[in-house]
């Protein structure tokens, strides 16, 4: 007899309740030699797409399931030791009464009339197999509503091979396909990695990006940054993937930029803030990512302390620099591969003072009133002491009167900081 995974008598479906699970009977023969089968469920036609599927291990026929609905298909085969026979072709589940089964083609007389199956066949060398007597009803088959009695219709199989298999050449080696995790991300920056430390398991086999699948011996070699998929294997069968690890090469660090927000004046050689312009640093890092970006802030009267987490855009408020004088920004970012970028530093001048009145000149019935002021131009308003408003308009320093009234006024000062005051002023 030769060893071959066959199905013999009949298939049939009924759909449960909501449809959502279809009872199915499989009746095979059993090959002595074979200490399990297994039954793979398919949702498509496998010949024909890619498809999911449900692996069971069976021990005797019949098979007798409630299978979910979404499974339209179905192969068999037989194992032994570690040795795995071909999956039989995939049948259909679709027909509620379809009637599968491997025959030798039957000699009948010459009656005029169709073959008709014999009642008893005896197995010659080359034959694939014999047809038995039909199987008798089960406790377990008669309770169902559906069950089949005929013996099913003979069918010859013609692709089976002529001459007779040693089994061990012809069952197939293989493992089952494994369920994989989710891809595990890990990020690095030293060359080599070692597959060992990451998995926390010495991979038998390994393969990257999809490439041929070799014996993991020792780190291996990612000379250039990007992201790699790691594919484990328990063996070099496809099949035995068991873990999937994404590795990021990451040898460069971030790199960051500041920004300020208005008030700013740059006058092509010096940047000048104000006591309320917000600060803002970015990092960039196109591989791993950023993890921190550290600065400090301190001014030219003062020592530089320490840096601190950058946690969103600050003011020079709140920094609580309060003097005219240089102020300096040292930062850098790091990414989750732990790279350092280097020390940056921005000089910037804050101009925290309003303007002021510097002098005022009398020249005839003329006032020159003169202002001091970093950031000009300075915008005014001049007041009587009464409360009228006399004059009011911008200027980089100088503000002219005619024939103006001797007298006390207040006059409001500003800049384009918004730093304000207001003066008291006398003409004389």
């Amino acid at each position: 007899m030769r060893y071959h995974m066959f199905i013999i008598v009949f298939l049939w479906s009924s759909f449960l309740r909501a449809t959502l699970y279809r009872q199915v009977t499989i009746v095979f023969v059993e090959d002595p030699r074979a200490e399990y089968y297994e039954i793979e469920w398919l949702e498509k036609d496998p010949r024909q797409a890619k498809t999911s599927s449900h692996i069971e291990k069976i021990y005797r026929s019949p098979v007798v399931r409630k299978v979910k609905a979404n499974y339209l298909y179905f192969r068999m085969r037989s194992v032994a030791g570690k040795n795995y026979s071909p999956w039989t072709e995939p049948y259909s589940l679709a027909s509620l009464t379809e009637k599968i089964t491997y025959e030798r083609e039957t000699q009948t007389k010459d009656t005029g009339k169709e073959d008709q199956p014999s009642q008893e066949l005896t197995a010659k060398e080359g034959d694939v197999m014999s047809t038995p007597k039909p199987e008798q009803p089960t406790a377990q088959d008669t309770q169902h509503k559906d069950f089949v009695q005929n013996e099913p219709k003979a069918v010859n199989i013609e692709n089976f091979p002529k001459e007779k298999p040693n089994f061990k050449d012809a069952v197939k080696s293989q493992t089952p396909q494994e369920e994989i995790k989710e891809i595990e991300s890990h990020v690095v920056s030293q060359n080599p990695v070692n597959l060992e430390q990451l998995a926390n398991e010495r991979p038998p086999y390994y393969s990257i990006n999809e490439s041929e699948i070799k014996p993991y011996e020792k780190p291996i070699d990612i000379t250039s940054d990007g992201s790699y998929n790691i594919a484990l294997y328990r063996n070099q069968l496809a099949e035995s993937q068991y873990r999937n690890l994404r590795v990021i090469m990451d040898t460069t660090p971030p790199q960051t930029t500041v920004g300020f927000y208005q008030p700013v004046i740059f006058d092509g050689s010096q940047l000048w803030i104000s006591y309320h312009s917000p600060i803002e640093l970015r990092a960039e890092d196109n591989l791993s990512g950023v993890r921190k970006i550290w600065f400090r802030l301190f001014a030219s009267s003062m020592p530089p302390g320490d840096f601190e987490e950058y946690r969103g855009n600050f003011t020079l408020e709140q920094k609580k620099l309060s003097a005219d004088e240089l102020v300096y920004i040292e930062f850098y970012a790091e990414d989750l591969a732990q790279n350092k970028e280097k020390l940056n530093r921005i000089v910037l001048h804050a101009d925290l003072s309003a303007p002021k009145i510097e002098k005022v000149h009398q020249n005839g019935p003329r006032y020159e009133i003169w202002f001091q002021e970093k950031n000009p131009p300075v915008r005014y308003v001049l007041w009587k002491s009464s409360g009228q408003k006399i004059k009011e308009g911008e200027t980089k320093k100088l503000l002219l009167l005619e024939n103006a009234e001797p007298g006390n006024y207040l006059i409001e000062l500003k800049d384009n900081f918004g730093n304000s005051a207001q003066e008291k002023l006398t003409l004389p």
